[in-house]
């Protein structure tokens, strides 16, 4: 799905027309006029997008001076994506976008200063829509801004909406509130709205802006803290991000609220589980603008010991808990050891080393918008011990192992254990670690020369396998012996693994392209007797001729794996290739791919999962 840019442009005095472009109708650009209403239809025969291969019309409107410009498209067909810019091209640089529904339609508005062209680009979301629409464009007289008082301490509810007066450089809809300060007087202004992301500006009395923000408070809302330097009457501007932001909200402007201090942390145990609880309910406290909700816990922690502190969740609960450890400071932790996935699952551990003795708090959080019950338990972790001697490794054989507290750590605190082979140069191998059962490990293998106490790492991985196993393919620089480093993403991560390293296939030279008819479907089979593209993923490939201009769909459907079909000229010398992996619904690939270089063109299947084989049909049909 195609990302829509935010970013705006303003229309300026003398709107620069705009040519007709090469990948519109040959007609160029169709007309409509203010207070127009056209029914159109998007269809196979309109451009697309190079981005994303949607289709598009382009549209242009004479708009006088002075006037907000307000543009509706609608269509119960597909759901409609409006562009309006002083030139709507493919990449329409500068553009103002909005997404409807097929339930909503897609509005932009946008003031002007003088009379010129203006273009709206109607486009659908996805490739493949068609379908008809409605355009309406009006314009109306803008009003002027004009500010409503507003009293130190009040709250006032509003709404953004097409009758409001636009400002600044982006048109963007605006309210204004007049607040009269005392030289000296500190203020608070809170601007939120569920509806829009929320931006403030602060005017001084002679019109000239102060100050503006548009994240500082909980989540999307505004807030400015200012002291006023002198007596006056400030006018605080209501808007939102987006120009075309529009909504209900809630301004208030006074004192900065009292702070509610948090519960008194509760006393753990070493080594014993205590249940608890995030609830909509559980108190929370303000920390960079952000509401933060936590159940806090205390323990007394001695300087060079260290700690495994876990959180839990219960049977049934759908909580995604998250800790932090620290010093309590102004009643907030700065700088906290903070962890919520370390514990597998939704579970979170960490190691904690504090840097002075004394009493340490806990504080057990979500990361996510789910509540529930969870255990949270610190225990002093065991020493840790020196490396012994590495195992011996043959090749093709299992090794079963566990990394568990007391065992040697890496630089990183990780924990690891260590085995060595012998290779000769030039050898390939795949090393694989793979966690067993149910363990919440996240496995890494490293592979070096040197001692386990004194390693010189060559390569690593951590995720070359399936969910968090590793592989790692490792072609040996010389003969000699190679220590293997079984180890895990994250200090606090244990469990128990299996390692095997085994003799890695020779690379397969790739074939020639195998020519393929338009029209005709052919099968085929991803093998291990495939070429490997970076080593990971077998592939196929194809060859057509073709013209440039030529549009073709290329569909590839293989069940027994998520398929990847790409596309480029032959003539490329990189691996530049145009590429779908869900196109043609489920596992398969659909790609719209027009020739831009005459000739031969490569395609390529193969799968987004790393060895995946399996059977598929391929078909290439010109549009």
């Amino acid at each position: 799905m195609r990302s829509l840019l935010l970013s705006s442009v303003s229309i300026l005095s003398g709107f620069i027309a705009s040519q007709a472009m090469a990948q519109t109708a040959a007609s160029g650009p169709r007309t409509i006029t203010i207070g127009q209403t056209i029914s159109g239809s998007i269809g196979p025969e309109d451009p697309k997008l190079a981005a994303d291969q949607s289709s598009y019309e382009i549209y242009r409107v004479l708009v006088p001076a002075g006037r907000r410009v307000t543009a509706t498209l609608t269509s119960s067909a597909f759901q409609p994506v409006l562009g309006m810019g002083a030139r709507t091209d493919d990449t329409c640089e500068g553009c103002k976008f909005n997404t409807g529904e097929t339930t909503r339609p897609a509005i932009l508005s946008r003031a002007t200063t003088g009379a010129g062209m203006l273009e709206l680009r109607v486009n659908t979301m996805n490739a493949g829509e068609t379908g008809a629409f409605t355009l309406a464009v009006a314009a109306t007289v803008p009003p002027a801004l004009t500010a409503q008082p507003i009293t130190y301490g009040q709250s006032k509810t509003g709404a953004l909406t097409q009758s409001d007066a636009a400002t600044g450089e982006d048109s963007a809809l605006t309210d204004a509130y007049a607040l009269r300060l005392t030289a000296g007087q500190m203020v608070q202004i809170d601007l939120s709205s569920s509806e829009f992301d929320t931006k403030l500006e602060l005017m001084s009395p002679t019109g000239i802006k102060l100050a503006d923000d548009d994240d500082s408070g909980p989540g999307t809302a505004a807030r400015l803290q200012f002291t006023a330097p002198g007596a006056g009457v400030y006018q605080i501007r209501a808007m939102g991000l987006s120009g075309d932001a529009m909504g209900a909200y809630t301004l208030r402007a006074g004192a900065r609220p009292p702070v509610v201090p948090m519960p008194a942390p509760r006393p753990l145990v070493l080594g014993t589980p205590m249940a608890g609880a995030i609830t909509a309910t559980t108190p929370s406290y303000e920390s960079d603008g952000e509401e933060t909700a936590g159940v806090r816990y205390s323990f007394n922690a001695a300087a060079g010991s260290v700690y495994k502190i876990t959180a839990t969740k219960r049977d049934g609960s759908e909580l995604d808990p998250k800790i932090s450890v620290g010093k309590l400071v102004n009643g907030v932790i700065p700088s906290p050891v903070s962890d919520d996935d370390g514990g597998g699952e939704l579970n979170s551990a960490l190691r904690f080393r504090p840097e002075a003795s004394g009493v340490h708090v806990i504080e057990v959080g979500h990361a996510g918008e789910t509540l529930g019950g969870y255990d949270v338990k610190v225990v002093q972790a065991a020493p840790d011990r020196a490396p012994g001697n590495p195992i011996p490794v043959t090749l093709a054989t299992d090794y079963k192992g566990i990394l568990a507290d007391g065992g040697p750590r890496r630089s990183d605190d990780t924990l690891f254990n260590g085995y060595t082979v012998t290779l000769k140069a030039g050898q390939r191998v795949s090393i694989h670690l793979k966690k067993d059962g149910d363990s919440s490990l996240d496995p890494k293998v490293e592979i070096g020369r040197g001692t386990l106490a004194a390693f010189e790492q060559i390569a690593e991985d951590d995720d070359g396998g399936a969910d968090l196993n590793s592989r790692l393919r490792f072609i040996a620089p010389a003969d000699g012996n190679y220590v293997i480093r079984a180890t895990a993403a994250m200090p606090a991560n244990e469990g128990n693994y299996t390692l095997r390293v085994e003799e890695a296939l020779p690379p397969v030279l790739p074939p020639a392209p195998t020519p393929i008819q338009i029209g005709q479907q052919v099968s085929g089979t991803l093998a291990t007797t495939d070429p490997l593209m970076n080593d990971k993923t077998f592939y196929d490939r194809f060859t057509i001729s073709g013209q440039a201009g030529e549009t073709y769909e290329i569909s590839v459907n293989g069940e027994p794996f998520d398929v990847i079909v790409g596309a480029r000229s032959s003539l490329r010398e990189d691996d530049d290739y145009l590429t779908d992996d869900d196109g043609g619904g489920g596992t398969n690939a659909k790609l719209l791919y027009t020739i831009t270089t005459s000739g031969p063109q490569n395609i390529r299947v193969t799968s987004l999962n790393d060895e995946a084989v399996g059977t598929y049909t391929i078909t290439i049909v010109k549009k």
